[in-house]
């Protein structure tokens, strides 16, 4: 992760600001800054955190806990210039739908459904910032130890993935390349910007599908836009 993190930077411009949050608090809170050689200086002391034998109920918790830590991520984000948010992790443990059997999903307070995936990307919309999930292959090839390592945890950051509007990135071998395309498709971006109307400014989101004539181009684009409530002092909504 390391590695993959230093060849992101290897990518940015000398004015990109980066900084770095590690899961869960009391790790490492790096603010943005131009300074490239202090992140790269702090990403070298990193340290891993993770137990050696996870349960499902404890990969539950760690899922509820980087949850909502992204939200307050996307929260922070200043609304004058847009950012790039480069997730790595494990695994994830993807949310337990209504109707489907409890027996092999913990249970308790840390149950993670749907709707818990439903407020990241609520929380996310309403933010200008583009999201990338890594996914991090254990030693062995697999997502990583314990609970983390079962393809169930994979499906949760692909589940991740999915609401960005981006797809899930597997590092695996030379990640060279898998770590300049966040870096090259966030150096530029375009702004569509559309007229509402007054019935539908209520505060949810709604799918969009954006289409572009050149078939060369890839757009990438949230699968959803929330179009706030009507308060009289903007007329549209804007999806970056």
């Amino acid at each position: 992760m390391k590695e993959a993190a230093d060849q992101f930077l290897r990518h940015l411009s000398p004015r990109d600001r980066v900084g770095i949050v590690t899961i869960p608090r009391g790790g490492l809170n790096l603010g943005l800054t131009p300074d490239h050689a202090t992140v790269q200086s702090a990403l070298s002391a990193l340290t891993g955190r993770s137990v050696r034998a996870e349960t499902e109920a404890d990969a539950a918790c760690r899922a509820r806990q980087i949850l909502e830590s992204l939200m307050n991520v996307f929260r922070g984000v200043s609304h004058d210039l847009p950012a790039t948010i480069v997730f790595f992790s494990g695994g994830l443990t993807p949310p337990m739908f209504d109707g489907v059997s409890r027996m092999s999903n913990p249970v308790g307070l840390c149950d993670i459904r749907a709707k818990d995936y439903s407020e990241v990307e609520t929380v996310m919309l309403a933010s200008p910032v583009a999201v990338y999930v890594m996914l991090v292959p254990g030693p062995s090839g697999a997502a990583g130890a314990g609970v983390g390592g079962t393809s169930s945890q994979t499906a949760g950051l692909e589940h991740l993935a999915g609401t960005t509007g981006n797809r899930m990135i597997r590092l695996s071998g030379d990640s060279e390349n898998a770590m300049a395309r966040p870096a090259t498709e966030t150096s530029a971006h375009c702004r569509a910007t559309f007229a509402s109307e007054e019935s539908e400014r209520t505060g949810l989101s709604y799918r969009v599908s954006l289409h572009v004539k050149r078939q060369e181009i890839e757009v990438m684009a949230p699968p959803s836009v929330l179009i706030p409530k009507a308060d009289g002092s903007r007329a549209g909504a804007k999806a970056a």
